[in-house]
């Protein structure tokens, strides 16, 4: 069977193809500028699509209202459109301008295009209908290294997900698209790891693979290693300068450079004993030397605790030199990238 290529002819990503699909919930995380904003922004024109733009924080909503962060700029640009996001009548959202002569400034014309909310400030909404909306479009879900975190980011966005979906499918109507769009930050991400998708990634990413589905979860994962586009960018000047760095890693070869992964290995578990059980997660002890291993095989251990707030605490306390064995020694090895991020989420208290 022929495979389909992700890819468009100009070289960037094939929008279109991804949203044809049966799958309902699509991740792309993605090489920089490689077409993941203005393709799905352009398509939901095409399409005549009304679509919930989000974004993380109400810091970078706001940068959407200025004309250099406006996430249509460029298609203003190619295709002559003047798409801003403004308010009106205490909805955020994409309108189209036009010039008033008689007001000597642009003005709101026709219809709203698209909503715009943030993630955070998501829950303060109220009785709102979004019964109109065809797409949701999560941009950037994955933060930078410096970005602050949203307390339980993942359960933010599903709630979202469920107050604009409603109860449509069992109206008989169409399930909604979902694309959740980022850069390769990190793998460590909320979303992600809820919904158990690090150790996936992280092994498509070290085998090459760009893309997974599960059918039953009516998911669809895109990592995109192999874009012309990023291709033939190595040869501009800035990928010249930062040939070899992380930036070029990470903005060309889709590496996930926050991510510490000098701890993952893989050890004989006949020379560890069980030392204590958390979650999806087994710590296990070197029988001879002071050194630990953090794997998804569980055996009999003395403590198990679970990962609601109350057993993460309950671990935290009485396992605090496991951190320091991590953070400050570098004696404990992971199985997997998925088993390091679950330890560092249990013992700093946090489930997700």
């Amino acid at each position: 069977m022929k495979k389909d290529n992700i890819y468009l002819a100009n070289g960037y990503i094939n929008i279109p193809l991804l949203l044809s699909y049966p799958e309902n919930f699509i991740f792309l995380i993605g090489a920089r500028a490689i077409g993941k904003t203005y393709g799905i922004l352009q398509h939901c024109l095409n399409k005549k699509l009304k679509f919930c733009y989000i974004r993380r924080t109400d810091t970078q909503l706001q940068v959407c209202k200025s004309d250099k962060g406006n996430p249509f700029k460029k298609l203003n640009s190619d295709l002559n459109l003047n798409i801003r996001c403004d308010s009106d009548h205490d909805i955020t959202g994409f309108f189209n301008f036009v010039y008033d002569d008689d007001k000597q400034k642009y003005v709101k014309y026709g219809d709203l295009i698209g909503y715009a909310f943030a993630l955070s400030t998501f829950a303060n909404l109220r009785s709102i209908d979004l019964s109109d909306v065809d797409i949701i479009i999560y941009d950037e879900f994955i933060k930078q290294v410096d970005e602050r975190p949203i307390k339980n980011e993942a359960t933010a966005f599903l709630n979202m997900c469920e107050t604009i979906m409603r109860n449509r499918e069992l109206q008989g109507l169409p399930a909604l698209k979902v694309i959740c769009a980022a850069n390769s930050n990190s793998l460590d991400n909320d979303l992600l790891y809820y919904l158990q998708l690090v150790t996936v990634a992280e092994k498509m990413q070290r085998t090459g693979k760009e893309l997974y589905i599960n059918k039953d979860r009516c998911l669809r994962l895109y990592i995109p290693n192999k874009s012309p586009i990023s291709e033939a960018k190595t040869n501009t000047s800035l990928y010249k300068l930062t040939a070899g760095t992380d930036f070029a890693k990470m903005a060309l070869e889709n590496k996930f450079i926050d991510d510490d992964t000098s701890l993952i290995a893989s050890r004989p578990l006949v020379e560890y004993i069980p030392h204590v059980t958390i979650g999806e997660i087994c710590i296990y002890k070197h029988k001879s030397r002071y050194e630990y291993y953090v794997s998804t095989h569980k055996s009999g251990t003395p403590n198990t605790f679970s990962v609601s707030d109350r057993g993460c605490t309950m671990f935290k306390r009485q396992y605090p030199y496991l951190w320091d064995a991590f953070y400050l020694d570098g004696k404990i090895f992971f199985e997997t990238y998925g088993c390091q991020a679950a330890f560092q989420r249990y013992l700093k208290g946090k489930k997700y």
